[in-house]
Formats: C-alpha cells, structure tokens, sequence
C-alpha cells in the first residue's frame, strides 16, 4: 500500500515554527498570526492566550471555516465557555492546543483540502 501527502496548491504551509518566528510558505512571521483560507496570513494580536476574546475571534469567524485551531503558545489553556459557545451558535469547530499541535494539524487539515482558519500565538506569548 502506497502512502503519500496529498497537498492542496493552493493551501498555505507552516514549514517551521519556533518560540520566535513562524515560516509560512515561504515567509518568516516574527509575531502571531492569523492564517485565513483560502490562502491568506495576517498579523495577530500578542499576549496570552487567557486574554483572547470574541472580537479576537472575529477575523477567523469571518472566514467561514469548517474548524477554527487556535494555537495558545507554549501552555495550553482552556478557552472561556463564551468564545466555544460563539463559534458553536456559528456552526464551527474551534480546537484549542499548544502552538506546536496546531501548527501540525493545521498542516494535515489544509492538505487534505479542509477550510480551516488558524490564530497562532508565538511560544513566548
């Protein structure tokens, strides 16, 4: 049985992230980021991810994704019941996980031609 990556061209990768820097298709990203599909990465608010609110959410509501990761730094941290009830009166998934985790299934998510919409906070957050 053959396995290989099926990578959607259109669908941005995270080559390589670190506590400090992102490197997205090509680019390097030294602060957070907000990866929108189909193919778009915008700067992102900083500080802890115990501090994201709704209006930090907007961008990636807004992007009508199937799921919504959000990588939360180097801890994870559970969101506020109000930010999991606002994604699920839309309709969307949200996942909360380490920058780390996120990144990677960010990656697995977009390949198989998933829309997925992703906050990414720096591991130093």
């Amino acid at each position: 049985m053959k396995f290989s990556e099926i990578l959607d061209p259109k669908a941005l990768r995270i080559e390589a992230y670190d506590a400090d820097h992102f490197r997205i298709s090509g680019q390097v990203f030294a602060h957070a980021v907000l990866l929108l599909p189909p193919a778009e990465v915008q700067p992102w608010r900083s500080g802890p991810a115990s501090t994201i609110t709704g209006a930090d959410l907007e961008p990636l509501f807004n992007a009508r994704p199937q799921v919504i990761l959000i990588g939360t730094g180097a801890n994870h941290c559970m969101p506020p019941p109000s930010l999991m009830a606002a994604a699920t009166e839309r309709g969307i998934g949200i996942e909360w996980m380490r920058t780390g985790a996120a990144c990677r299934t960010y990656n697995l998510l977009a390949s198989e031609g998933r829309r997925v919409a992703t906050g990414l906070l720096l591991e130093h957050d």
